[in-house]
């Protein structure tokens, strides 16, 4: 498990403060707190309670009462808050060929699951990809997160058809996911790589047979 802080300026009464961000990447034994930007909610993990099952992703406030469980996950993925404190986004590696882009919200005083997030972003992304190419690799990266915009890193790699130079292609793009509208818009590369991409980048040139996960697109386009 690692986490990683980013950095950017916030303009104060007093000129520029430093505004600190986390970002934690989590497996399966992952034992993590990740409190709010306001300090009034913590989200954490716990690893799965017998052999072979799931970890799972929590909520409680900062006193540690009110514990909601959010989600199972299976692997590994990474989670943060929008600084607005009003959203915790998760990105769930669930396996080394996807990921699903997941995000919860506050409902009044409770949180829940919000629907169709990773389908917005997933029919945004893939459809720079020919329909009759299958899909082999998809991952999503958190690239760093607005008051009520997450930034995301998404690397897409697909085959080629016969007779082009190299057997998959893979492209790059990043996107803003507004927590409040629920709108995709383009965004600028960060340049930042998921474990899951980075094995992209190294294998893509020479997979001759991999894994499709085209059936998810379809679904998700539909």
């Amino acid at each position: 498990m690692r986490a990683w802080l980013l950095t950017a300026p916030v303009a104060t009464s007093f000129g520029q403060a430093m505004r600190t961000e986390a970002i934690l990447d989590l497996d399966q034994a992952s034992r993590v707190t990740l409190r709010s930007p306001d300090r009034r909610w913590k989200l954490y993990t716990e690893p799965p309670e017998r052999e072979n099952g799931d970890a799972r992703l929590f909520i409680a406030d900062s006193g540690g009462h009110k514990r909601h469980l959010l989600c199972d996950y299976f692997r590994s993925g990474s989670v943060g808050w929008t600084r607005d404190s009003r959203a915790a986004v998760f990105i769930d590696d669930h396996s080394v060929r996807d990921s699903t882009f997941r995000m919860f919200e506050f409902n009044g005083k409770d949180m829940s699951e919000v629907d169709g997030v990773d389908e917005r972003l997933r029919r945004r992304a893939l459809s720079l990809v020919p329909a009759d190419r299958k899909i082999v690799f998809y991952s999503i990266r958190i690239a760093r997160l607005g008051r009520a915009q997450v930034f995301l890193d998404v690397t897409v790699t697909y085959l080629r058809k016969h007779g082009e130079t190299g057997p998959t292609k893979m492209i790059e793009r990043a996107y803003a996911y507004d927590t409040r509208t629920h709108q995709v818009s383009a965004a600028e590369f960060s340049g930042s790589y998921s474990p899951v991409a980075k094995i992209i980048r190294v294998y893509s040139r020479s997979i001759s047979s991999p894994f499709s996960i085209s059936s998810k697109r379809s679904a998700s386009a539909a």
